[in-house]
């Protein structure tokens, strides 16, 4: 899961999640949204928020996008995401999960105006000095898909990996 250790921001209500795949697998793959903490929200349901089947899997950084599903986060309400590989006939022990948790803040007067003035690849930094790792990663990766053959892009989303300690990551 391309996520610092504890539970990273965003201001989007419908975001995209990333996670690396060091290669492919023929093996079922699902992604699931749930509530981080079922007893502090109003009408949640232990259910999963989201469970998806993700029909292939492929090398590199992969994303979710919650809008693709209909999925909306609620205002200061943590969740947890997860991306289990099966590697058995039965859910169990040798499966391959990584997660990470999220939780939609409310975006301040101030850093509207900010994100109003900014050019587009200014947008990442912006978001990465408010302390929304989701909102920076996805800008980052938006612009890498619109600018691919543009270096300090990826320098940029590389330096951010290692900063909540994904040195591993390369793309």
């Amino acid at each position: 899961a391309l996520v610092p250790e504890t539970t990273a921001h965003t201001i989007n209500n419908q975001p995209s999640l990333y996670w690396y795949a060091s290669g492919t697998t023929e093996n079922p793959v699902k992604f699931t949204l749930i509530y981080a903490n079922p007893l502090d929200v109003v009408g949640a349901d232990v259910e999963p928020v989201l469970e998806t089947d993700i029909e292939k899997l492929t090398t590199g950084i992969q994303a979710i996008d919650l809008s693709k599903h209909n999925v909306e986060l609620k205002t200061g309400t943590e969740y947890e995401w997860s991306v289990t590989v099966a590697m058995g006939e039965e859910q169990g022990s040798s499966d391959i999960i990584t997660s990470g948790t999220i939780k939609r803040v409310e975006q301040t007067a101030e850093l509207t105006k900010k994100i109003s003035a900014a050019k587009e690849k200014e947008l990442p930094s912006i978001y990465a000095e408010s302390g929304l790792w989701y909102d920076a990663i996805a800008s980052l990766s938006r612009l890498i898909e619109k600018y691919p053959d543009d270096k300090t892009l990826r320098e940029y989303r590389t330096n951010l990996l290692e900063q909540v300690d994904l040195k591993n990551i390369v793309e």
